[in-house]
């Protein structure tokens, strides 16, 4: 009898504590299996950047390799990729080791995934990225920035290249 009475005197429901542990729960939750929109684009700008690195890379080494018909990296007028050639054939796309044309576009091939991004470039003498024997960017002081954009952010990531050394890095800007 006594467990009767109090069991009347206690009102049933959750706690204001424990609805708060079960938002909190379903929220980390959500947060975990659905990305957002923003975490897409800074996946597919990284994943952009590092083939730009690795292309222009590319670039720099078979300019050591062969200098007398030196490779450049051309980027397309629109901003939606790049391909590298040989000064003899600035048109025709070199091809890489599978055989396959080294032409990059946005939305296509090993950048499918990143079909919204815009390539923004810097003022590069004939609008062609070239190297010197020593690996560093033919007439051009200080840092040459090649930026990804996705739309509707301001997140940008950038692929650098030291005019001095040649080096490449890749920045990952958030605002």
């Amino acid at each position: 009898m006594m467990s009767e009475s109090t069991n009347q005197g206690r009102r049933r429901g959750f706690t204001l504590a424990e609805l708060m542990v079960v938002v909190s729960v379903i929220s980390l939750t959500a947060l975990v299996l659905i990305p957002s929109g923003g975490e897409e684009h800074g996946a597919a700008m990284r994943s952009a950047a590092e083939l730009l690195a690795a292309d222009i890379e590319d670039t720099q080494a078979r300019m050591l390799a062969d200098p007398l018909d030196p490779t450049c990296l051309f980027v397309n007028e629109a901003g939606d990729g790049w391909h590298l050639a040989r000064t003899s054939a600035p048109l025709a796309p070199i091809l890489g080791r599978d055989g396959m044309p080294r032409s990059r576009r946005f939305g296509e091939g090993a950048l499918a995934h990143a079909e919204s991004l815009t390539l923004s470039v810097p003022l590069l003498p004939d609008d062609v990225l070239s190297f010197d024997d020593q690996g560093a960017p033919i007439q051009h002081e200080g840092e040459l920035e090649f930026t990804l954009n996705a739309p509707e952010s301001d997140t940008r990531l950038s692929v650098l290249i030291s005019a001095s050394t040649g080096r490449v890095s890749i920045l990952f800007e958030r605002p």
